[in-house]
């Protein structure tokens, strides 16, 4: 934990000390804190760890997938990505250092703030958290699963963002004694637990009531087994609504709807 503490703060003196914040005055930002106008300078510093060539591209392939991905939704795929990287190459040698390395260039090519980049960094610390302090959660749960079982009429991506008090509904074809709850989502990949869970009638509808706050962007209907169910429960009992980032062990999104 020291180590990765150390990584943080270091990344993020670099940032600070080399980003546009030493030309105040000569940047505009636009949308989502994008860089639309005037000079900076910043740059991003190299690991010292020479890594496998073949770790290298890895890396590269995978946060280069992002770099047309809408800020809202950024922070959730950088995280699965983080975490699939953790999965895959740790075990070979890759340390958190060259995906930050990474995560800085794309960062600067996007024209990102310096706040937005740290706020990315934070995620991806988050991610690689997790494996060391050896979860059995590596698994990333499963976003692109067939959604006949169950399908989402409401909300739809253009009813975002969420104001109020709401009730999802849609379809599905699943066994009533199934185990599904709704998390909602931020930019971040945080998930906010529901409560009460999704309710399953008998002819084939499904609804829950969603009390969405600021910043939502998405809405995940989740299957879960008995243990799962039961760390949801524990979560409702102990009113731990919100801010994680790790679904239960076995989890399945079975369908998912995020904003335009």
């Amino acid at each position: 934990m020291k180590k990765l503490q150390k990584i943080f703060v270091f990344f993020f003196v670099v940032l600070l000390l080399t980003s546009c914040v030493t030309n105040r005055g000569t940047v505009e930002y636009g949308k989502d804190g994008v860089i639309v106008g005037g000079k900076g300078k910043a740059r991003c510093k190299e690991p010292d760890k020479r890594y496998n060539p073949e770790i290298t591209a890895k890396v590269s392939t995978e946060i280069d997938k992002l770099k047309d991905i809408p800020y809202v939704k950024l922070g959730l795929e950088l995280h699965r990505s983080v975490k699939q990287l953790s999965v895959d190459y740790s075990q070979e040698g890759l340390d958190l250092d060259l995906i930050l390395f990474r995560i800085c260039e794309m960062s600067l090519n996007r024209g990102l703030t310096n706040k937005h980049t740290v706020e990315l960094t934070k995620k991806a610390i988050e991610a690689w958290k997790n494996k060391t302090q050896g979860s059995h959660n590596n698994t990333v749960p499963p976003i692109d699963v067939p959604v006949e079982m169950l399908q989402i009429q409401f909300p739809t991506p253009g009813d975002f963002p969420l104001d109020g008090e709401i009730r999802a509904t849609g379809n599905h074809s699943l066994p009533l004694n199934n185990r599904v709850w709704a998390l909602l989502g931020d930019a971040y990949g945080n998930f906010y637990l529901q409560n009460p869970p999704v309710r399953l009638h008998r002819n084939g509808s499904w609804s829950v009531l969603l009390r969405p706050g600021h910043g939502i962007i998405s809405l995940y209907i989740v299957l879960v087994d008995e243990n799962g169910n039961n760390q949801f429960k524990q979560k409702v009992k102990n009113k731990e609504w919100g801010g994680f980032t790790e679904l239960p062990f076995n989890s399945r999104v079975l369908n998912s709807v995020e904003s335009e």
